[in-house]
């Protein structure tokens, strides 16, 4: 596991923790709390607004220099930049 699992990993459990200490929601799953309480996971949400940043480029909204966001490299791989 890459260190960029374990941090998403941490955040995640601190939704875990906070929506299981809700009152009426202690003996739920995760998802359903997540459910009633009309949130998305912490993937679910970068899922949505990468989605809707992409709807904003492809439509001219947004202004993004793409050199910034990926790096090329010479064996036509693309590698993105965190």
């Amino acid at each position: 596991m890459t260190p960029k699992y374990k941090i998403e990993d941490k955040i995640e459990s601190v939704q875990k923790f906070f929506t299981r200490r809700i009152c009426g929601l202690e003996k739920l799953s995760y998802s359903e709390r997540l459910n009633i309480l009309g949130l998305e996971t912490l993937n679910g949400r970068r899922v949505i607004f990468d989605l809707i940043l992409c709807y904003k480029y492809l439509h001219g909204l947004v202004e993004i220099n793409i050199v910034i966001l990926y790096v090329f490299t010479s064996h036509l791989e693309l590698e993105v930049t965190e």
